[in-house]
């Protein structure tokens, strides 16, 4: 019965030493997609980027303590800590509609927030719950010397069972993806021809926004009527148009929308305010009562917002009829209400 105990415990430390040992090293390779999916969860770039680093660091340094018998207990403690921390994440984005980029194993396997990332996280952390309940005094074998102690059959079998671990959770976000897709068929950013590659897609994003004379991503989005709407088309007979990126399900950004009309009616001449926002076009005309609905994009997740590196919301950016940043990036309500002014054509009326 102890020899089973025994063995119970170290299957489950190697499974949570396997799953951070690959999210670990995927994240430190790919720490640009890290730094982007931090700052997607509301982190601010300034905290995003050293912890693109950090992170899979401490998911490492978890592999190499739960692999130790002697300190594998506060090696399923500090998997629990950053488990915690990734669930509480999770619902948070989850309960306010987004669905950023869990990037939870880098390129080799990365899907949009959901319940089953949410769910694979909570089976984890019962996991690492269960070993400090029942390892506290006995963690179970040494994984080093168990290892070494296999014959060569025992090691191919515990390296095919790792491939097929690694086959296991692509398939599963796959399907997810499918899935996804499936219940929400929105059409995704596909820039066009005449769209210069290198320009509107930045190697690094910083939420910042695109510096100001970048060539203006193009998209296609619906409008809230079902209209498929493009770059161009929005630009047509207009000398600049406002971008404005809004979610449905943040506070902030309701705030903005219940504002965008007064602040319009403050000046004169202002250029078309456009607002891409992501969610049910229920739920947005909703919050945009005094919107024209014309005016209001659907994007399917933060793709749009991503493209032009405003992925904090609210946020708004001027784009020219050049097809041309003509402004930094205004984020937060003051900002934004300080951009209308600001590229308001003449001096503000009395209301």
């Amino acid at each position: 019965m102890l020899r089973i105990a025994a063995y119970s415990l170290l299957g489950s430390r190697l499974l949570l030493a396997g799953v951070f040992l690959l999210a670990g090293v995927t994240k430190l390779f790919d720490r640009a997609g890290t730094g982007k999916a931090l700052r997607e969860f509301g982190l601010p770039a300034a905290l995003a980027e050293p912890l693109a680093v950090l992170l899979p660091l401490a998911e490492l340094a978890v592999v190499v303590i739960l692999f130790a018998a002697d300190l594998a207990w506060y090696g399923a403690a500090a998997a629990l800590v950053l488990l915690t921390i990734f669930i509480v994440a999770m619902i948070t984005a989850i309960l306010r509609g987004r669905k950023p980029d869990c990037h939870c194993f880098g390129q080799l396997h990365s899907e949009p927030v959901g319940w089953s990332t949410l769910i694979r996280n909570v089976v984890l952390a019962l996991v690492a719950v269960w070993i400090l309940i029942e390892g506290r005094g006995a963690p179970g074998l040494d994984i080093w010397s168990w290892l070494a102690g296999l014959d060569g059959r025992k090691k191919l079998g515990v390296v095919a069972a790792c491939i097929m671990s690694i086959l296991f959770l692509r398939l599963m976000g796959r399907v997810s993806s499918e899935s996804e897709a499936t219940a929400v068929p929105e059409p995704v950013y596909a820039p066009t021809a005449e769209t210069n590659h290198a320009e509107t897609h930045p190697a690094h994003t910083t939420g910042i926004g695109l510096p100001v004379g970048t060539v203006a991503p193009d998209f296609e989005l619906p409008d809230a009527t079902g209209k498929k709407r493009n770059l161009a088309s929005l630009l047509e007979g207009q000398d600049q148009i406002l971008l404005v990126f809004l979610s449905p399900h943040c506070k902030p950004c309701q705030a903005v929308a219940t504002n965008l009309p007064k602040w319009a009616r403050e000046h004169e001449r202002l250029p078309e305010i456009i607002i891409v926002s992501r969610g049910s076009t229920d739920d947005n005309l909703e919050k945009l009562k005094d919107t024209d609905p014309s005016r209001v994009l659907l994007q399917q997740n933060l793709e749009t917002a991503a493209a032009y590196d405003c992925t904090s919301t609210p946020a708004a950016v001027l784009v020219g009829s050049d097809r041309l940043i003509r402004s930094q990036s205004a984020v937060g309500g003051v900002a934004i209400q300080q951009l209308l002014a600001t590229c308001a054509k003449t001096q503000p009326t009395a209301i």
